[in-house]
């Protein structure tokens, strides 16, 4: 999560979880890759921006790594969790997002979704899904 004010050579989509939210998925020779490239060798394939409550989301390296439509739900569910638990790049709590995340797209019905963020959890947290949802159930 960052804030970043202006990068306008994109063509930009409402999310599917949250209109209010855009998404944009930039490539070598969009115009804005390059100027965002440095920003998720800084914060990793996708990342926020607070004050146009857009997603950026890095397409080379999600095509390199073959992602799914379920990918890009996750990404999106991860980080409209940031927005709703108002995280700041101060405060930011990555296993909460990605736990919100998970209740999130269940709510919506994207079971499969969903699915990929349980079983990535414990690789992104160090903890298991079960084990972390466990813990908030009962106050932490």
């Amino acid at each position: 999560m960052i804030s970043l004010k202006r990068l306008y050579e994109y063509k930009e989509e409402p999310s599917e979880l949250d209109a209010s939210v855009k998404m944009i998925i930039t490539k070598k020779g969009d115009g804005l890759y390059s100027k965002a490239k440095h920003l998720f060798s800084l914060h990793g394939e996708a990342f926020l921006d607070l004050d146009s409550r857009k997603i950026y989301v890095d397409g080379e390296e999600a095509e390199r790594e073959g992602w799914t439509k379920d990918h890009y739900l996750f990404v999106q569910a991860h980080e409209i969790a940031h927005l709703k638990m108002k995280h700041t790049p101060e405060n930011r709590d990555e296993p909460m997002a990605d736990w919100y995340a998970v209740l999130l797209l269940k709510k919506k019905g994207y079971d499969d979704a969903a699915k990929l963020g349980i079983k990535q959890f414990e690789y992104r947290n160090g903890i298991s899904f079960k084990e972390y949802h466990r813990k908030m159930k009962n106050g932490k």
